[in-house]
């Protein structure tokens, strides 16, 4: 207590006014407290506000690798339907074939069966005798000449 009034005294100020200067000290030194604890609560707000930014990003991060990793599965997919599009239409050329293949095969087995019953027709000449000359003949004939 005595070095209190020594220190008052000593700044000019008289022991009765130092439960004053006691008052207010304390009320500065409580407010400096608040003063920080406003300036950490402020610190701590805005490391708040950017865990939250951050959260967003990373959930919307999240968002654009779901819908990247489905547009890659209907990629996929679209590429094995255009394959199996490709299948589809070479089977089905291959069909028209065997389909071309078997009416053909129909065709010559007609023809064949028909030819079995076609019947020999004498040639003109075994008819008149002399008219058809083989080729045998025919270059003889033209050797003979000198043609």
């Amino acid at each position: 207590m005595y070095d209190m009034i020594y220190l008052l005294t000593a700044i000019g100020l008289t022991p009765g006014c130092s439960s004053r200067v006691h008052i207010y000290t304390q009320t500065t030194h409580r407010a400096t407290q608040l003063t920080q604890t406003i300036h950490r609560t402020t610190q701590l707000t805005q490391t708040i506000h950017r865990t939250t930014q951050l959260t967003q990003t990373i959930h919307r991060t999240t968002q654009l690798t779901q819908i990247t990793h489905r547009t890659t599965q209907l990629t996929q997919t679209i590429h094995r339907t255009t394959q199996l599009t490709q299948t589809i239409h070479r089977t089905t050329q291959l069909t028209q074939t065997i389909h071309r293949t078997t009416q053909l095969t129909q065709t010559i087995r007609r023809t064949t069966q028909n030819m079995g019953r076609v019947r020999a027709v004498p040639r003109l000449c075994e008819l008149y005798f002399g008219i058809c000359l083989t080729t045998e003949e025919k270059s003889g004939k033209n050797l003979s000449q000198g043609i």
